[in-house]
């Protein structure tokens, strides 16, 4: 399985990431899918195994490999958990798959404002269990419970208490995103709809 990287963008990527960086084939497969079957017609036109898989632990390697994935013309897409079935986060023209699995922390659990701050790799469930412990509940949260919350940002949708809360997109606050030029900025109020079900197009959450 022939990967496209060079061996000098491999080892930028390398120096960056160190041991969180996966260039290895059987790895590479299993991120060239998510729980979904796509139509072996389609996977042939597109080239669904990426070349590098990169896990971030800050916002700031975030910035950093987008730098470089601009710099050398290197394709990148987002992953959460990979829980739907949609596509989403399976690349289309190889390149790099940025892994939000150790972007895990929940920054802040605010009782007064009602509001939770975390990272973009929280695992639902996990968030709900934090909340328990202070005698509240999500509003709303898709039936996957171990999907993350910025693959929710990314894919969009409804789920358990959307009828009583609204959807997903009805109940989040602000999103900070890393954008195509490396810039960070924060969207809240219309402007999250920029960058929300956009399965990360305009940027990463």
């Amino acid at each position: 399985m022939k990967n496209n990287l060079t061996s000098q963008q491999m080892g930028k990527i390398k120096n960056l990431f160190a041991d969180r960086v996966r260039f290895n084939k059987v790895e590479r497969l299993v991120y060239s899918h998510d729980m979904g079957m796509m139509p072996e017609q389609v996977r042939a036109l597109i080239q669904c195994t990426p070349d590098a898989i990169v896990q971030p632990i800050s916002t700031q390697e975030v910035i950093n490999i987008i730098k470089i994935a601009q710099e050398e013309k290197i394709p990148i897409v987002p992953r959460g958990a990979g829980s739907a079935g949609f596509g989403g986060s399976v690349p289309a023209k190889a390149g790099i798959v940025i892994d939000f699995v150790r972007m895990n922390k929940i920054i802040d659990i605010d009782k007064e404002d009602m509001t939770a701050t975390v990272e973009s790799g929280v695992v639902w469930q996990n968030l709900e269990g934090e909340l328990s412990k202070r005698g509240l509940t999500l509003r709303t949260y898709p039936s996957s419970s171990d999907s993350t919350v910025g693959g929710w940002v990314a894919q969009g949708g409804n789920g358990y208490g959307g009828y009583e809360y609204g959807d997903f997109r009805q109940n989040i606050v602000s999103v900070d995103v890393v954008l195509p030029t490396g810039e960070l900025k924060s969207f809240s109020g219309s402007e999250i709809d920029k960058v929300y079900s956009l399965c990360g197009i305009t940027g990463l959450m």
